[in-house]
């Protein structure tokens, strides 16, 4: 039967209970308020749950259920709680072992009554609230929800989403590590060197020093080391940067190179030329 009670809200019809009220399923009613949820009808003593709705012995029919605890079939009177049935004396409180009568809780999908509830439930150390799902232990010994917890988890620098499960942290950022890769040739760069710009952009190690490389001024490409080496060749003449191969004559194509007789740079208005070249320009 429900309990007694004097004051509350009603949860059937939202107005307030000044006195004569009940409380049932851990809610507050008028006691011509609390009726079977299928045919209506005023429930006064013995009444059903099923799906948190109470129903009238009429309206609940028990065919064929199976006691969630001790697996026996249930012949007469049950209770049910987030689909699953229960004998009434096999409905324990999961903390003290009490069968359950008025006010019961579900935390992390075991029954727990309500004195039991009251002292274990935890508040968030962030935004106070009490905790009603999964909860976090910090470092810290802080106790916090699973919403605050994701906050401090912080987005992907990648893809923006929360980040949670197996996380890199670079630089201060958190990544994915599906979206850990270079953004220019989009390797993976899990467990490999890695190298981050003023922007924050992750680069593979070539892809890097192409982009931040000395541009050779005949070719234009990036003066980078050959692949499985670790630097490159490069000539610095006439204020410029060159591959030593592309430091040639302008006219004639000649390979410069002041270590080789006869092949030696004389530059007219700062543009390499070989000897007989830079005469033939100056007559």
């Amino acid at each position: 039967p429900p309990t007694p009670l004097q004051s509350g809200q009603c949860y059937g019809c939202s107005e307030e209970v000044q006195s004569g009220g009940c409380t049932a399923n851990g809610r507050t009613f008028h006691k011509e308020c609390f009726k079977c949820s299928n045919c209506k009808k005023m429930l006064e003593e013995k009444f059903f749950t099923a799906e948190d709705q109470p129903l009238c012995e009429n309206c609940y029919k028990v065919d064929d259920k199976t006691c969630d605890v001790c697996s026996k079939a249930i012949a007469g009177d049950c209770l049910m709680s987030k689909g699953k049935h229960f004998h009434q004396d096999c409905m324990k409180c999961s903390v003290c072992g009490e069968v359950l009568s008025g006010t019961y809780f579900t935390a992390m999908d075991k029954l727990i009554c309500e004195k039991d509830y009251r002292e274990t439930e935890k508040s968030c150390s962030d935004c106070g609230c009490v905790i009603s799902g999964p909860y976090y232990t910090l470092d810290n010994e802080k106790v916090v929800c699973e919403k605050d917890y994701k906050k401090m988890l912080g987005n992907c620098e990648r893809c923006g989403k929360v980040v949670e499960g197996k996380i890199l942290k670079v630089s201060g950022g958190f990544y994915h590590p599906d979206c850990f890769t270079c953004v220019v040739c989009k390797e993976s760069l899990v467990g490999v060197p890695f190298s981050l710009d003023d922007d924050k952009l992750v680069y593979c190690s070539e892809d890097y020093k192409r982009k931040h490389a000395a541009m050779c001024s005949a070719c234009s490409q990036p003066i980078v080391p050959m692949k499985g080496e670790t630097s490159a060749a490069r000539l610095r003449a006439l204020g410029r940067d060159f591959h030593p191969e592309c430091f040639k004559c302008e006219d004639c194509g000649l390979v410069l190179d002041s270590r080789i007789s006869g092949s030696e740079c004389y530059p007219v208005d700062n543009k390499p030329l070989c000897a007989a070249c830079s005469r033939n320009r100056q007559q």
